[in-house]
């Protein structure tokens, strides 16, 4: 993907400062949201390329998760610890979707409603 525009920055920015905010002032906030999230143990370890709606630097799970719930569009997110990557998925992959192998990804679905 190509750099960033000025609005991906800011809804980063945005995100980033809102897990900052939960850490520092409520902690269990994260891990709820982080609860909420299903991981599917069927797609671990692939980078999904389809319905991508963003993808974006992440230091955790959590941080992926906040991205993922801020986007009402984002219905699954794929974490990627080794290149700290987070990917916001407009529909849940499955596996026939198009993906790549991507060791310790995991990917999460969020549920139906989210708030």
């Amino acid at each position: 993907m190509g750099k960033a525009s000025y609005s991906e920055e800011l809804r980063f920015a945005a995100a980033s400062a809102l897990l900052v905010v939960m850490v520092c002032v409520s902690p269990t906030e994260g891990n709820l949201r982080q609860d909420r999230a299903k991981h599917s143990h069927s797609l671990d370890n692939r980078n999904f390329s389809d319905n991508l709606l963003f993808e974006v630097p992440a230091v955790s799970n959590i941080h992926c998760s906040v991205s993922c719930f801020s986007d009402q569009s984002c219905e699954a997110f794929t974490y990627i610890p080794t290149s700290a990557t987070c990917q916001g998925h407009s529909s849940v992959p499955t596996s026939a979707s198009p993906s790549f192998p991507s060791p310790g990804a995991k990917t999460f679905v969020l549920p139906e409603g989210k708030t």
